[in-house]
């Protein structure tokens, strides 16, 4: 950093060469040699008031080829300055000063932060057109057309800049006190008393409405007896002047003679109320009570309002604490039901020989609610598999209690080992008459036999399941089992024999599945096509991340995903 001179009392004609401008020289009375006109500067030693520091000088580097264009406002400001003036206004993308002498004026242009982009230079054109006054008039109106934009860029850009400073404001966190009800009164009571003897009053008071809206009670004062705030509440229908006030106007009483008209609350000379509310919510009243007749005139009303306001930010900053500390309370809470259900759910797949078996069931990461699907497995004694995916399509906290029941009732049922179907037939009946886990279950019992590679199985609700065999990926549906696959049902229940590769995939997905058949189709093709990630597990994971990213899933949308392959 270096410092130089600071210039003071610049005084130019109007037509002083351009290098005197920049380079302030004094050319006295002998003028300057450019243009033959005077050109005065006075320059004065530095001051210790008014000390100025500039960055030395670097070494000029080209111009950033990523530098942004030249926006067209500033485009069509230029032509239309040249056609009105005369004079050639340009924009050149330099950070570098400019010593040309033919230019008339340059300046660079200020960003606020950083090197400046560039500079705006004038100079005159070399063969002026002569035009006609039409042609001049039109010109005029570009320029001003430009200005208007520019002027209106400036004042969006400067709106945008509040907005914005004041959003981060609310940035800053806030940390209740531990005695946060005590601290409020006394917040409410200091901010009473100075109002009230910033306006020559001698008490206040603040009347709340009741959930009803029918009732008016004081919540808070100054200057009045303590036993005012063990009164029964006011009736809003009989309050004439709190009513007015509700209504958005401020009620004045300069005397005590309209008093029971009115139905001032206090006893006092003169009165003055205006209503007290958020932008968004009206809480009720504020009094101001006066031992002396008196008139309120527009400012100290204006005053009145202001106080008002002060007292309704206090009120809901304390609102919108409880509701926090609620809130972080439910939040706590979630999180440990949310972190029980995944403990719940076996982190060990089920180990059967000629068989590779993964599940995955998440939930969107933004949400806090916890698992409404899961899975399991449990082996019988003639060491046959039992599987199961399940789920509740509804959302919210109670699809979570539903699955827990869901739960409960299969692994009540699977201890009988009957075959899937009169399993789900027993489920189904015990879901509609003693559960509240009915019309929104689905679910998917399946068995895998011992030492074969036969699958029988049998579905609740949505449920997709999918079948893939030499390759290809095909859903299953009542429609086409028999004629396509060769698989047999009967009964409501589903056998099928996979082959070494073979897979049978079972889907639930809060009616994503019906949106997303054929992208999940390509979703297991593509995995099929490549050997080394051709895994159970890698399949579900694929699977359960096309539903997540796909822009036609909900977002409280959960997944989940069951996948047999045999080999």
């Amino acid at each position: 950093m270096q410092s130089s001179y600071r210039l003071t009392g610049l005084r130019f004609p109007a037509k002083a060469c351009h290098r005197c401008r920049l380079e302030g020289r004094a050319h006295g009375r002998e003028g300057c040699q450019n243009y033959s006109l005077s050109c005065v500067t006075t320059v004065q030693p530095p001051s210790s008031d008014h000390l100025k520091l500039y960055q030395a000088p670097v070494a000029s580097t080209p111009a950033d080829p990523s530098r942004a264009e030249l926006p067209s406002e500033v485009e069509q400001l230029c032509h239309a300055f040249s056609e009105v003036t005369g004079y050639r206004l340009r924009y050149v993308e330099t950070d570098e000063p400019s010593f040309d002498p033919t230019l008339e004026w340059s300046a660079p242009v200020n960003p606020g932060v950083g090197a400046s982009p560039g500079q705006l230079r004038m100079d005159r054109l070399v063969t002026p057109r002569h035009r006609s006054q039409a042609d001049r008039d039109q010109a005029a109106e570009r320029l001003l057309d430009s200005l208007a934009q520019l002027i209106s860029d400036k004042n969006q850009a400067s709106t945008s800049l509040v907005e914005r400073e004041a959003e981060l404001a609310t940035c800053v966190p806030v940390i209740p006190h531990s005695s946060e009800a005590a601290k409020l009164a006394e917040r409410l009571r200091a901010v009473l008393q100075g109002g009230a003897e910033s306006l020559d009053c001698q008490a206040a008071g603040v009347y709340l409405l009741d959930d009803a809206t029918s009732q008016l009670k004081l919540r808070a004062m100054w200057g009045l007896s303590e036993s005012r705030l063990t009164d029964p509440p006011r009736p809003l229908a009989a309050a004439i002047a709190d009513l007015e006030a509700l209504a958005g106007h401020a009620v004045v009483l300069e005397n005590d003679l309209l008093f029971d008209s009115w139905q001032v609350p206090e006893s006092c000379a003169a009165a003055v109320c205006v209503p007290l509310a958020t932008p968004t919510t009206i809480l009720g009243t504020l009094w101001l009570f006066s031992a002396q007749a008196r008139d309120f005139n527009s400012q100290e009303t204006n005053l009145v309002e202001i106080l008002a306001g002060r007292i309704a930010a206090e009120l809901e900053r304390d609102i919108l604490l409880r509701e926090g500390r609620q809130n972080r309370s439910a939040k706590h809470q979630l999180a440990e039901a949310a972190e029980l259900v995944n403990d719940s759910l076996p982190n060990i797949p089920p180990t059967i020989e000629g068989w590779d078996i993964a599940a995955q069931v998440t939930t969107p990461a933004d949400s806090n609610i916890p698992l409404r699907q899961f899975y399991g497995w449990s082996s019988s004694e003639d060491e046959s598999l039992y599987l199961v995916l399940a789920g509740v399509n509804q959302p919210g906290l109670s699809s979570t209690l539903k699955a827990a029941e869901l739960r409960a009732a299969w692994r009540t049922e699977i201890c009988q080992q009957d075959a899937p179907a009169a399993l789900v037939d027993r489920l189904a009946t015990s879901l509609t008459t003693d559960f509240s886990a009915n019309r929104e279950s689905s679910l998917a019992h399946i068995q895998i036999a011992a030492e074969q590679s036969l699958v029988r199985f049998s579905t609740l609700g949505e449920i997709g399941a999918m079948l893939v065999r030499d390759g290809q990926a095909s859903w299953l549906s009542p429609n086409n089992v028999e004629d396509e696959f060769g698989v047999a049902m009967a009964s409501g229940e589903v056998e099928v024999r996979l082959a070494r590769g073979d897979m049978l995939i079972f889907l639930v997905s809060d009616g994503a599945i019906e949106l997303l058949s054929e992208r999940l189709l390509e979703e297991v093709s593509s995995t099929l096509n490549s050997p080394s990630t051709a895994s159970a597990e890698s399949v579900a994971s694929r699977l359960v991340a096309r539903i997540t990213d796909s822009p036609v899933t909900n977002h409280e949308t959960c997944r989940g995903v069951l996948v047999l392959r045999a080999r």
